[in-house]
């Protein structure tokens, strides 16, 4: 095979040497394609990004602008209020200063010293005075329930006549007669003596009583815990119980703990035993004599 010429080396040297540089500018575009595809990919991203910024920057615009309707309605609602409390106030302050300056007015001050002088606050003859005058309205009221009970005392002899009236006045007065008020009292001494001690001293008095009473509901409540397995702190449980309930409901409710807690702590009863007697063994039961018929 013949030496290839020197021309021909040349130019087998300078094609390696274009396809080499080809191949390099071929690298060198698709690493600018790939910066350029970066790039955009940015740019598209940086753009989503601005909108949406853009888009929360709208939204917080108008809640903003919303937020500051709504402030300034309630701004004048609170100044509408306050406008009108005002001229409720200089109403008002207008209406007591035309009472201070009536003549009625003035009236009611002068008769206002004069009972301040002759009876001051606090004084024997003021309290006797207001005790008085307690009396008279107390003496009122019933002569006011006497006169509704007349009137109908009078409807009803009206409309049954005087026998059933007289009946229905007596029985009135029985009931009246007959109602008197339950003496808690003597009703616990006399049931629970035991639990009471001061009842037969001569300086026995209210306050020593209602003391008495009340360490003696504490114990029965200790007891009546302890029972029931309660943890409870029983001054305050009666504390509340007090607080919860009137006098004569309070002293009915300890006659119902003191029952309880004799209840509780009684021994217990052994039952009857009853020994069993065969049936032959019972007395026979005599028949029923027959009547016979007229």
């Amino acid at each position: 095979m013949p030496e290839p010429t020197l021309e021909q080396k040349d130019l087998s040297k300078s094609h390696s040497t274009m396809q080499l540089t080809v191949v390099h500018l071929l690298e060198q575009i698709s690493r600018r394609d790939q910066r350029i595809a970066m790039a955009t990919e940015d740019t598209q991203r940086q753009k989503r990004e601005i909108s949406l910024q853009a888009a929360r920057i709208a939204g917080l615009e108008n809640a903003a602008r919303i937020a500051g309707l709504e402030n300034a309605a309630q701004i004048a609602g609170l100044e509408q209020a306050a406008r009108i409390l005002n001229a409720q106030y200089s109403e008002k302050e207008q209406k007591l200063a035309e009472i201070t300056n009536s003549k009625a007015w003035k009236i009611v001050l002068f008769f206002r010293g004069i009972r301040e002088r002759m009876l001051p606050i606090g004084s024997p003859q003021g309290r006797f005075a207001r005790y008085l005058l307690q009396g008279l309205k107390n003496i009122y009221h019933k002569l006011k329930r006497l006169a509704r009970l007349a009137q109908k005392t009078r409807e009803f002899l009206a409309v049954n006549g005087a026998g059933k009236t007289l009946l229905k006045i007596v029985d009135w007065i029985k009931f009246i007669l007959t109602k008197k008020k339950r003496n808690y009292r003597s009703v616990l001494i006399n049931k629970f003596p035991q639990k009471f001690n001061t009842h037969g001293s001569p300086f026995f008095t209210s306050k020593k009583w209602k003391d008495e009473v009340d360490s003696a509901a504490l114990a029965a409540l200790r007891e009546v815990l302890t029972h029931m397995k309660m943890s409870v702190s029983e001054s305050n449980l009666l504390d509340a119980l007090k607080a919860a309930f009137a006098e004569d409901k309070y002293y009915q409710m300890l006659e119902d703990l003191f029952s309880f807690e004799q209840f509780i702590t009684a021994e217990p009863h052994k039952n009857p035993v009853f020994e069993i007697i065969q049936t032959a063994q019972l007395p026979k039961h005599a028949e029923p004599t027959r009547r016979r018929r007229i």
